[in-house]
């Protein structure tokens, strides 16, 4: 009989995985949001209030999935639009890389090429540290009292909205809103928000 087994966890951005991003597409909000969207999967187990075999805790095992996506993030180096012109010219002649940002700049471009890149990447780099962003995210829980996949049934729902925001040059908020619901009898929580600020000098 299969079963679920507690403690695994993954997280991957499908659109990543499967596609390479193409720049012309990804300037388009859509694409965008569906390319860099992620999955993340996993399992815990906790005890079952009052359930006891042989004087041992009888643990419930639980399965989630989550999947965020950004709607907004200035921070994205592919959104960068002088940065990107540059490795657009500097891959004119050649196979561009899977992903234009990362591995640095290659060694055999000119010098002058070369310090360019590099400056446009710090120049967004500090600009971008604690930008404004957007991100939405919604997560299902499935519960198995007896670790059996056949058992399993639908434990509830949720749902948020995190954004943050730029304070000055020296911190960033982060608000979040957020709600749930759970069974039995479709509990709804109502929407709770919470605010972070922090900074550095």
């Amino acid at each position: 009989m299969a079963k679920l087994h507690a403690g695994a966890a993954i997280e991957f951005a499908p659109g990543l995985l499967l596609h390479a991003p193409d720049l012309n597409e990804y300037q388009h909000i859509f694409y965008r949001i569906i390319h860099n969207a992620q999955l993340s999967l996993g399992t815990s187990s906790s005890p079952i209030s009052g359930a006891y075999d042989d004087q041992r805790s009888v643990f419930a095992h639980r399965f989630g999935d989550r999947v965020p996506m950004t709607i907004y993030d200035p921070t994205d180096p592919l959104l960068a639009r002088k940065l990107m012109d540059a490795y657009k010219q500097a891959f004119s002649g050649r196979p561009p890389p899977v992903f234009p940002t990362s591995g640095g700049v290659p060694a055999d471009f000119a010098s002058d090429l070369q310090s360019k890149i590099s400056k446009l990447k710090s120049d967004a780099e500090k600009k971008a540290w604690n930008a404004t962003s957007v991100q939405i995210a919604a997560a299902y829980l499935w519960t198995s009292p007896d670790s059996s996949l056949k058992s399993m049934s639908r434990k509830g729902w949720a749902t948020w909205l995190i954004g943050s925001e730029a304070l000055w040059g020296w911190g960033q908020a982060i608000e979040s809103v957020s709600r749930e619901s759970t069974t039995p009898a479709q509990a709804s929580i109502p929407a709770r928000p919470w605010l972070l600020a922090a900074g550095s000098s």
